[in-house]
């Protein structure tokens, strides 16, 4: 387990295992969205707030745009339970 220090001051504790990066990401990715604008985040920003290289992104989801399909089907998730 880590503390992670995101932009604007928000922290959470997160496992960095393997297994778990992918949703990691996709959480990370969603707080910076959220906070700084799809626009303003750059997938080098998700990857040193989830402290994995940003070739880590680019090999689980493509691309940012990837990525925020990713944040809204989880989040579509979350909302129909």
């Amino acid at each position: 387990m880590s503390e992670l220090q995101y932009k604007h001051g928000i922290r959470a504790i997160v496992s960095v295992r393997p297994l778990n990066r992918r949703l990691l990401l996709i959480e990370v990715a969603e707080l910076l969205f959220a906070t700084s604008g799809f626009s303003e985040t750059t997938v080098e920003t998700i990857a040193r707030n989830a402290s994995v290289p940003a070739h880590v992104v680019y090999n689980l989801f493509g691309s940012k745009a990837r990525l925020l399909e990713q944040v809204e089907a989880a989040r579509a998730d979350r909302l129909s339970c």
